[in-house]
């Protein structure tokens, strides 16, 4: 990951090629972000659905969010963050 250069020191420059159209993010920062900050929560999602887990998350993520909606969905992650 390389953050970018600017004014906005908290934006991380992705690759396009890592862009998933599907869900409309970037899978490789969201997994790098998960792993950093709950490892111990996707080691269990691994020996849970072994190779799905990256599409078990996302289809979760985009679940959620069709249901709930980004603002919601991002309450709800802030309560569990602390």
């Amino acid at each position: 990951m390389k953050k970018a250069s600017g004014k906005n020191s908290n934006y991380i420059k992705g690759n396009p090629a890592d862009y998933n159209r599907e869900f409309a993010l970037d899978a490789k920062i969201l997994f790098e972000f998960l792993e950093d900050t709950q490892p111990k929560k996707m080691d269990k999602l691994k020996e849970i659905y072994k190779d799905q887990y990256r599409f078990k998350i996302l289809s979760r993520l985009n679940r959620e969010l069709n249901n709930r909606g980004m603002i919601d969905v991002l309450r709800l992650f802030r309560l569990y963050q602390g």
